[in-house]
């Protein structure tokens, strides 16, 4: 029942897409065997892996990977849950990290590349920390995508803040590699 705008349209449903022929074509061999309005038909359509990326990202002005962040404030920019960024591997990782639930315990923050943990650091908090992992040698001078993703998360809302429901997981002012 929602109309979302017409490029998010474009780039998300495939009958008014790039892909459109193409689907039309694959749904008109298909449709015989699918449910009623394709109510269980999902079509995934994936990009390979930059050809090149940075080496500092600052993800409240430079590109993230959509979907697990939240909008840039000033300096900084909150995940969600788990957030990444494309980024050309040197032989570590430094972040600079806040963990700022009120009345929080110490999170413990993993961080990733493709699947595998890097390392996994525990921040304090309320505190803005610089932290560093490690990169195996076999990743180094590779672009990969390099995900942060804290053990738990919280939402203002639970401490008071009734206008701000969003879950927030870790705020991440610079994500640098060396």
């Amino acid at each position: 029942g929602w109309n979302p705008p017409r490029e998010l349209a474009q780039a998300t449903r495939p009958f008014t897409g790039r892909w459109r022929s193409a689907a039309l074509g694959v749904y008109g061999l298909l449709r015989q065997r699918l449910p009623i309005a394709m109510a269980y038909v999902f079509v995934f359509v994936g990009r390979r892996a930059p050809s090149d990326a940075p080496t500092l990202v600052w993800p409240f002005r430079d590109a993230v990977v959509p979907g697990g962040w939240h909008a840039p404030e000033a300096s900084s920019r909150w995940t969600k849950e788990r957030a990444a960024v494309w980024l050309r591997l040197g032989s570590r990782v430094e972040l600079n990290l806040l963990h700022d639930e009120t009345g929080g315990a110490p999170l413990d923050v993993a961080v990733k590349v493709d699947g595998a943990t890097l390392g996994t650091v525990i921040l304090m908090p309320s505190v803005w920390t610089d932290v560093s992992v490690d990169v195996p040698v076999v990743l180094r001078g590779t672009v990969a995508r390099l995900v942060i993703e804290p053990a738990r998360t919280w939402s203002p809302a639970d401490h008071g803040v009734r206008e701000d429901t969003r879950t927030l997981g870790v705020s991440v002012r610079r994500i640098e590699s060396k």
